[in-house]
């Protein structure tokens, strides 16, 4: 009787391009556009070495990542002789973005904000889902009342959509409204099993949301 080998699949998690307009010193300007692996154990290894990489530039403390495999939680940093485990969980476009080609939008919408994406159709921006995001991507995961390890564990937003809740106005730090509502509910409700939670937008620096 022939042997049969049956190779698991892994299963596939779609994701948006995303990247950024380059000025180099010399030669033209140019879109640099990537994109992650079509798979959840390569999107969260990218994600994990990029977000260890760029937390290294932020605090000056050299930061590594490493897979979990198939713990609970997502992959754990090691940093200045401590590991901590971490969650992770994306905020995506469609979360607060509408198809304005859609039959449902096409005769009249009220969106004030509209985003053309890379795939050249043009978005209405849901502000109050926009705002809403960030909290509503904590509280789901401060509900899943994960088991509290020996290890520190952090949650991590990540995105690579156009959704981004820092930035800097006139030589100040700001954040969105929606940062401020996540602040607030967790200063009301606590961060669950979380000691730290952090936001970070592939590409550019990582930033904390608690502690504040």
């Amino acid at each position: 009787m022939g042997q049969y080998i049956l190779l698991r699949q892994m299963p596939k998690k779609p994701t948006e391009p995303f990247g950024h307009i380059a000025f180099p010193r010399q030669g033209p300007v140019r879109k640099v556009i990537r994109s992650l692996p079509d798979d959840k154990v390569g999107q969260e290894g990218q994600v994990s070495t990029e977000f260890a990489e760029r937390l290294t530039m932020l605090t000056g403390e050299s930061c590594a990542s490493a897979p979990l495999g198939e713990a609970d939680h997502d992959f754990e940093l090691r940093k200045a002789g401590e590991v901590i485990e971490v969650q992770a969980v994306e905020i995506v476009s469609r979360d607060y973005l509408h198809d304005l080609s859609s039959p449902k939008f096409l005769k009249g919408h009220n969106f004030r904000s509209m985003e053309l994406l890379p795939n050249g159709k043009t978005y209405g921006v849901d502000k109050k889902a926009e705002e809403a995001i960030l909290w509503d991507r904590i509280r789901q995961k401060i509900e899943k009342h994960y088991a509290k390890s020996q290890s520190r564990l952090w949650l991590l937003v990540w995105t690579v959509a156009s959704f981004m809740p820092f930035w800097i106005e006139d030589q100040q730090a700001r954040q969105s409204t929606g940062v401020d509502l996540a602040q607030s509910h967790l200063a009301e409700r606590g961060t669950g099993p979380f000691d730290e939670i952090w936001f970070f937008k592939l590409g550019l620096a990582p930033h904390r949301i608690w502690p504040r």
